[in-house]
């Protein structure tokens, strides 16, 4: 970042949200925050973020089941099941870039 201050400030959020998912019962990895962990395995931001993309689907969730079943059973053109998925994208329910390398 550049800005020692603001890096400080996130290590601080990261250990103020693992000690709140501690404190809960969900044992947070810490990734790469100070050094001493696992560079790569996710910080408690990833985590987090992870999180939040899960519950913004999760109302979707059976319909999405359905409507799967229905195509996986024939009974549903993939096209009305591509549409339903690009349009919980641009709701930006879903996050994470499905569609983007199609035009490519």
């Amino acid at each position: 970042l550049g800005d020692d201050s603001k890096e400080a400030d996130l290590q601080q959020l990261q250990k103020r949200l693992a000690a709140k998912l501690e404190s809960k019962g969900v044992t947070a990895a810490m990734g790469g925050a100070d050094g001493q962990e696992d560079e790569y395995a996710p910080s408690v931001m990833d985590q987090f973020e992870s999180a939040l993309e899960a519950a913004k689907v999760m109302p979707h969730k059976a319909d999405l089941f359905n409507k799967y079943a229905e195509w996986q059973a024939g009974n549903m053109p993939t096209t009305d099941l591509v549409q339903h998925i690009e349009e919980l994208y641009e709701q930006r329910v879903l996050e994470t870039g499905l569609f983007d390398d199609w035009d490519d």
